[in-house]
């Protein structure tokens, strides 16, 4: 069998670096410093500054908007070619701070928002120097209209304070009609955030490259149509889909069963006490003379009490992002803490 080698490159300064070896199929290879880049079985185009690494930041998600350490972003034509890049924090910084695709409704170059308008410069000028490259029949295959590609990655750093997105674009109109992703190890599907890019005029599938074993691999797998006239009527949902910002329970990969159970438990005693505050700030607020924005915020505030009751903490911050300032003030005021400082996260205040 024919061993390809895959060499590191310095855009910066034009150098190539020791090889990394891997199989020509989807095997575990060895690699020097996992560190740095991901296994992929394509060369991986870089940004300048990504060879000054910083050391890695904590990482924290709120709705779509993530702070995160490095984005891989991969794009894919109706041609069957492929760019892929990678972008890390610039020397001066630690981290990213990205959003999804529909976040803002604001002019950008690729499936995520950079907040800091630096980022959003290297990622454009990095991203437009990557070479397209051909696709293999393995990877890529066409019928007129109807098309099927596969990704492989492999090594993708995932230490406890190090997050890294994933972002594959498909190509313009191009709609999803069936969405694999799945762990090469387990063949367990991978949760992750399929969303309709109308700026773009291109499905991304955003997967969060999470693992308890220092680092991450994925299988990735879709078949599309390429239909212009029934894209912006188009959706995709299957059952391993996730809104903007849901974490689900990938964050169990990092934990052991007994840690996933203290977590649980913890959490079941948050949901339970939120419950218990929600319920005092709604009986507070019928005493209230009645206005329909009071009976709105009402009704906002049993239906994340009815969430809370069942254990659904994260559930209940969703119904408390339409809770309103009169809520919050009326909490405020009464002493409900707990409930005010969820209605302050879920508003995104805090």
């Amino acid at each position: 069998m024919l061993i390809p080698v895959l060499y590191l490159t310095d855009v910066a300064h034009g150098t190539r670096h020791v090889p990394w070896f891997r199989s020509a199929r989807l095997k575990r290879g060895f690699p020097l410093d996992t560190s740095h880049v991901g296994l992929c079985p394509r060369p991986l185009e870089t940004s300048a500054a990504e060879s000054q690494s910083t050391s890695p930041s904590h990482t924290h998600e709120e709705r779509a908007t993530m702070i995160v350490n490095a984005v891989i972003v991969e794009q894919l034509e109706e041609s069957g070619t492929l760019r892929s890049f990678r972008m890390r924090a610039a020397q001066s910084s630690s981290d990213l701070t990205v959003a999804f695709a529909d976040e803002y409704d604001e002019k950008r170059s690729g499936p995520f928002h950079f907040l800091d308008d630096r980022d959003t410069e290297r990622y454009a000028d990095g991203f437009a120097r990557c070479r397209a490259r051909q696709l293999g029949d393995n990877y890529f295959r066409r019928n007129s209209s109807e098309c099927h590609v596969e990704t492989h990655w492999q090594g993708i750093p995932t230490e406890r304070t190090y997050l890294t997105y994933y972002a594959l674009s498909l190509p313009e109109f191009g709609i999803p009609q069936q969405l694999s992703v799945i762990d090469p190890h387990s063949s367990q599907e991978y949760r992750r955030t399929v969303t309709r890019d109308d700026q773009r005029n291109r499905y991304v599938v955003y997967l969060r490259c999470t693992s308890r074993c220092g680092s991450f691999d994925f299988q990735l797998s879709c078949d599309f149509l390429l239909d212009k006239a029934r894209f912006s009527k188009s959706d995709y949902v299957d059952a391993n889909t996730l809104p903007p910002g849901d974490l689900g329970n990938e964050w169990r990969t990092n934990l052991s069963k007994q840690q996933q159970l203290k977590v649980d438990d913890f959490m079941n005693g948050v949901a339970a006490a939120l419950q218990q505050e929600l319920s005092q700030l709604r009986q507070a607020m019928l005493q209230e003379p009645p206005t329909p924005e009071h009976e709105k915020a009402i009704r906002t505030v049993a239906a994340a009490e009815a969430a809370a009751r069942n254990g659904d903490r994260s559930k209940a911050l969703k119904q408390l992002r339409n809770a309103g300032h009169w809520t919050l003030d009326f909490a405020t005021k009464i002493g409900a803490s707990l409930a005010t400082e969820a209605i302050k996260e879920a508003a995104g205040l805090r």
